[in-house]
């Protein structure tokens, strides 16, 4: 009689072939992740405002003087304040329409301005626009009068600068 000798198959023969295959996903995975947390991302920046802006409708704003010499009869038609968080730095925006001409008013700006202590730095009428600049310490006052298109009528637009 012949002897033939079976071979019965290795137990766990299955079962290393998962483990091996698990622990190579692992460190695929790992490498993966160590290979993405390397590369540079892009950086997404989120701007907060710096500025505080407010509408003051037909009054002026709170910092604006008091003593400025509007027209009588007149409202405004632009009154904003904005004031810089960071550097504390205000400015007043106002503008209206006046039924005076640009002479009569650079004249009555420009006593305010000499009466109330202010420099008068440029003052200026240059093609139908009449610009006056002054300060008064740190502050600042921009006068700017011109005839909008459209018939609108005589526009005076005034910025007013505080610097804490």
């Amino acid at each position: 009689m012949n002897e033939t000798t079976v071979q019965q198959p290795k137990k766990g023969g299955k079962g290393l072939s998962w483990v091996i295959t698990i622990v190579l996903i692992i460190i695929a995975a790992l490498v993966g992740y160590t290979v993405g947390r390397n590369t540079a991302q892009p950086t997404v920046s989120i701007e907060k405002p710096t500025a505080l802006e407010q509408d003051f409708g037909d009054v002026p704003p709170t910092i604006f003087p008091q003593d400025f010499p509007f027209e009588i009869g007149t409202s405004l038609v632009q009154s904003t304040q904005r004031t810089d968080k960071e550097t504390g730095i205000s400015q007043a925006n106002v503008a209206f329409y006046s039924q005076k001409s640009i002479q009569e008013n650079a004249d009555k700006f420009i006593a305010y301005l000499n009466q109330n202590g202010w420099t008068i730095v440029n003052n200026a009428n240059n093609n139908g626009i009449y610009n006056i600049y002054a300060t008064k310490s740190r502050d600042s006052m921009s006068i700017q009068m011109f005839y909008e298109e459209g018939g609108g009528g005589l526009k005076v637009q005034v910025v007013y600068t505080v610097i804490k």
